[in-house]
């Protein structure tokens, strides 16, 4: 055997050294279902109360001018999607908001992030519906006191055009994008604000 022969390890005694652990908690997936659950419950009971909202900040229709064919009551169709999206990155924000009051630990885990998303996409949905009957409805209503002898067909051409409802479907992620965004965002926050804790010598001008 040479001397410059590079030694073996001796592999049939050894075991690998065990990897270190990941830093951070070790992830409660049976919790964090229970999380998931009860985030997407409340933000889909949530479009519940955002429907009627959206409905009644949504610029009115002048029906009259839209029967005429009036170029600005086609472009205040363009409201209804705008003002959805608007609502419902609010309640996105609203959920977030409730969710680190209610349980602020819970709200930084992966069930309740995922539950926001599920749950914003959901609850958009829902606020759609409902505000969409509710102004489904009154539109009814109106038609048959300013036009009672319109016949069936020219209402369903009416509201094939001018029917209070979601035309960009796009605007029903604003809820569930900001809802992820403005989670991320805290728990941004909160991990600085907690290594600031642990090790106050990271803070600027600290001793």
């Amino acid at each position: 055997m040479s001397e410059y022969a590079e030694p073996q390890p001796d592999w049939r005694g050894s075991r690998p050294a065990p990897m270190p652990l990941a830093a951070g908690r070790v992830i409660d997936w049976s919790r964090e279902s229970v999380v998931f659950a009860l985030v997407t419950v409340f933000s889909t009971l949530l479009g519940g109360a955002v429907g009627p909202i959206w409905h009644a900040v949504a610029p009115r229709l002048n029906l009259v001018s839209a029967n005429d064919g009036s170029a600005a009551a086609t472009k205040l169709l363009i409201g209804d999607d705008l003002w959805l999206g608007l609502v419902g990155i609010l309640a996105g924000v609203v959920c977030v908001a409730l969710l680190m009051i209610a349980a602020p630990k819970a709200g930084q885990g992966p069930g309740a992030v995922i539950g926001l998303a599920v749950g914003g996409v959901l609850g958009a949905i829902v606020a759609a519906h409902i505000g969409h009957q509710i102004g489904h409805r009154q539109i009814s209503r109106n038609l048959a006191r300013l036009y009672p002898h319109a016949s069936r067909s020219g209402l369903k051409l009416f509201f094939s055009y001018y029917d209070f409802r979601v035309r960009a479907r796009a605007v029903l992620l604003g809820w569930p994008l900001a809802a992820v965004a403005c989670a991320g965002l805290v728990s941004v926050v909160t991990g600085i604000r907690d290594a600031g804790r642990a090790d106050p010598g990271n803070y600027p001008g600290s001793s």
